[in-house]
């Protein structure tokens, strides 16, 4: 990530707390072993850390590695490494397949992304992406809504 502002210069630490391949606990590391993936299935590795100073992770970047059993990486079957702005992990009861789903925030540089609403459903179930719309109580703020798993 891009440290945006340090004024003071201090130094941040960051620790890997947890680590999960879909719903398993994993080893607290960046490095997952996502095994044998079945076509047009999903897996998600997600992380929870913590940082010794409060701020907001931009411009992040990532790397995957695919090797065939005759370890060619040409043949590669990923497409591309994605990231987004996560609010909550969540469960798309009507598309549940056992994988992680996460609600997220998809222009965090955006005016209106300040209110700490999702936009967007990422749903493991085939892929898909659906529109996320907000109901709160009028004056209310995502600190006072209490949210239910």
């Amino acid at each position: 990530p891009e440290i945006v502002e340090n004024e003071k210069g201090l130094l941040i630490d960051f620790k890997i707390i947890s680590a999960r391949l879909n719903y398993e606990q994993a080893a607290p590391k960046l490095e997952v072993n996502f095994g044998e993936v079945k076509p047009n299935a999903s897996v998600v590795a997600w992380y929870q850390m913590t940082s010794s100073l409060q701020g907001i992770f931009y411009n992040f970047n990532g790397s995957f590695e695919y090797l065939t059993p005759l370890g060619d990486p040409r043949l590669s079957i990923l497409e591309s490494l994605t990231f987004h702005s996560l609010v909550r992990v969540v469960r798309d009861t009507i598309n549940s397949d056992n994988i992680p789903d996460f609600l997220t925030t998809e222009n965090i540089l955006a005016e209106e992304a300040d209110d700490g609403y999702p936009d967007t459903l990422h749903s493991s179930f085939l892929d898909r992406q659906f529109p996320v719309s907000s109901i709160t109580p009028l004056n209310a703020t995502m600190s006072e809504i209490q949210l239910v798993d």
